[in-house]
């Protein structure tokens, strides 16, 4: 009986998220149902921030141990897609159910109709059965993958969400770089607009800073205040790069900067090619 419990409780998770993921979106306080995930293996999210030689960016997969592939599965004129630059794989708030243990993680260029599937690294990735993880491709001119633990543990108030910056920007100044996180509340017929600052991480350098996140203001329900996020000048109101979001409560936000710090093309510096760039992507 028990083992029949279990097995139906597996099939039933996947309808029961998928119906609570339809009625609740980034406009409602989301109420977390957790993705069943098999007990051998780990959650993990990857990331791909590395600027191409030259400035040539290139699109990429992952393979695990007995070659099992991990990221996209499209194919296009018969050969596999990867993902690019700025890209996360699964999208949304998704994660990839990888073998937990050692895996002897491949990074491979697809093939292109031009030019053949290449290695771009090999490289361990130890993961713990039950846990959740994000892997980012970094570094310029050559490459590795940094990987961190996505740890929910703090995240304990749900009238709040849950945010941290990581700076994948190889060749950042040594002073780092400020990320900023403010919101504008509307003007009522009492009070004025007030910019508020809700969140920031200080001089942050390449891959450094803390890996924890940490507490920050939502919308309230009532409100769908887009929040700017920006990337400045260590010590400075200069602003490198931004974006913005709408932040729900219960949430939890990754930010990540990417990029060459005076953009690169062809080898030569450029003004709109691989410049500086801030996004983020949901991990709850």
């Amino acid at each position: 009986m028990k083992n029949k419990f279990i097995k139906l409780t597996r099939a039933l998770l996947p309808a029961l998220v998928g119906i609570a993921l339809l009625s609740c979106d980034d406009e409602h306080v989301f109420q977390q149902l957790e993705q069943p995930v098999a007990e051998n293996a780990a959650s993990v999210k990857f990331i791909h921030t590395a600027v191409g030689p030259a400035g040539t960016n290139f699109t990429i997969n992952y393979f695990g141990n007995d070659n099992v592939k991990y990221t996209p599965v499209a194919i296009s004129t018969g050969l596999p897609v990867g993902f690019g630059i700025g890209g996360t794989f699964p999208a949304s708030i998704n994660y990839s159910s990888v073998l937990a243990g050692n895996q002897k993680m491949k990074v491979v260029i697809p093939a292109t109709t031009t030019v053949p599937e290449s290695l771009l690294l090999t490289q361990d990735l130890n993961l713990e059965a039950g846990k959740r993880y994000s892997n980012f491709l970094v570094g310029f001119p050559t490459y590795t993958n940094y990987t961190i633990a996505d740890d929910f543990s703090v995240a304990s108030n749900s009238t709040l969400c849950y945010v941290r910056f990581i700076n994948a920007i190889t060749n950042t100044p040594t002073a780092g770089y400020d990320l900023v996180v403010t919101k504008t509340v509307p003007a009522t017929s009492t009070t004025p607009s007030v910019v508020k600052e809700v969140a920031k991480f200080s001089n942050i350098g390449y891959l450094a800073g803390s890996t924890a996140f940490i507490a920050m203001e939502p919308n309230l329900q009532t409100e769908s205040i887009a929040y700017a996020v920006q990337l400045r000048t260590a010590g400075t109101t200069t602003v490198i790069a931004s974006t913005t979001i709408t932040p729900r409560s219960s949430r939890i936000y990754t930010f990540f900067s990417r990029g060459f710090v005076g953009g690169l093309s062809a080898g030569a510096p450029s003004t709109t090619v691989n410049v500086p760039a801030i996004t983020f992507y949901t991990n709850r």
